[in-house]
């Protein structure tokens, strides 16, 4: 089971341990509620793309046309977006990289930008 907890641009992620989970729970409620992904529904990039149609750059330097820095200009071209169609790229604490909605800063490697805009700001991708 993954424990995500997302409030202000925050996103914090509890994989596997109960007792992480509910202390997370007791240091950040009431702010936020957690949103668990069983494992095996977290759909992929690839779904995500599809769903969403997620945009390629081709003048980035974070090594992947769909990836954007944290930093400098990239990071000001995903500031002037729409709200609704940035995601982040987070690294769990399970070793995998989750993408999800909106404009995170814990745990951030890299962002995305979409064509679409995500509907209720908890949507989360396997981004392998």
């Amino acid at each position: 089971m993954t424990t995500i907890y997302c409030h202000d641009g925050s996103c914090v992620i509890a994989v596997g341990r109960e007792d992480a989970a509910q202390q997370l729970s007791q240091d950040i409620e009431p702010q936020c509620s957690p949103l668990e992904v069983e494992e095996e529904r977290v759909e992929d990039a690839e779904e995500c793309d599809s769903r969403f149609e997620l945009i390629e750059h081709h003048d980035t330097i974070a090594g992947s046309p769909w990836l954007l820095e944290t930093y400098g200009e990239e990071f000001a071209r995903v500031q002037a977006a729409d709200p609704r169609h940035v995601w982040t790229v987070v690294d769990g604490d399970n070793g995998l990289l989750y993408l999800v909605a909106g404009l995170h800063y814990v745990n951030r490697v890299n962002y995305v930008l979409s064509r679409r805009p995500w509907v209720t700001g908890n949507e989360t991708f396997l981004w392998a």
